[in-house]
């Protein structure tokens, strides 16, 4: 006879958790990608087209660019006496502080012009008086005998027949520290100079 089946008891299998195990990251090295050079790409040169200048046009008779020869006088030369109004010398006034011709200097210089020849030269002497520092006296008697010789180059005469020079305050023509000193030593002195032609 059969034996009957018996059934045997399940038996419960504990579960056991497995561990979980970390993993370790792994960190990808970022690898430098190398830098390709972009080839630089030549320009093309595009010759700039040359702007003509325009020719300004030189004036018959170009005003020179310094005239004017500092000279000094002897600290003991005499004070120098009034030139004798003859045809031939014109002395022109300043006010205090100006280089700029008054309204009677063209009329004088036209005078003197009209007496000149062709070949004859002039000579101008600009002074100060003595109020100011000598180097501001030496700059208006230098700036009034510029100024005597373009007007004269602007009434036509050749800038190479005329000279100049300035003596600032070392020549007055009158001594004395009074206003009516200063005026009348504040001048141009313009000598017409015979040529023997």
């Amino acid at each position: 006879m059969a034996k009957p089946e018996v059934a045997k008891p399940e038996v419960a299998k504990p579960e056991v958790a497995k561990p979980e195990v970390a993993k370790p990251e792994v960190v990808k090295p970022e690898v430098a990608k190398p830098e390709v050079a972009k080839p630089e790409v030549a320009k093309p040169e595009v010759a700039k087209p040359e702007v003509a200048k325009p020719e300004v046009a030189k004036p018959k008779n170009p005003e020179p660019e310094e005239m004017v020869l500092e000279l000094t006088a002897p600290k003991n030369t005499p004070p120098a006496t009034e030139p004798p109004s003859k045809q031939g010398v014109v002395t022109l006034r300043f006010d205090l502080e100006r280089t700029d011709l008054g309204s009677e200097a063209h009329g004088q210089l036209s005078t003197l012009l009209g007496a000149a020849r062709p070949a004859d030269r002039f000579r101008i002497e600009g002074h100060a008086d003595a109020s100011g520092r000598e180097d501001g006296n030496r700059y208006f008697s230098r700036e009034r005998a510029k100024a005597v010789a373009r007007e004269m180059v602007h009434m036509g005469v050749a800038p190479s027949r005329i000279t100049t020079s300035s003596f600032g305050s070392t020549r007055p023509l009158v001594s004395g520290r009074t206003a009516a000193a200063y005026e009348r030593n504040r001048r141009v002195e313009v000598y017409l100079e015979r040529s023997n032609r």
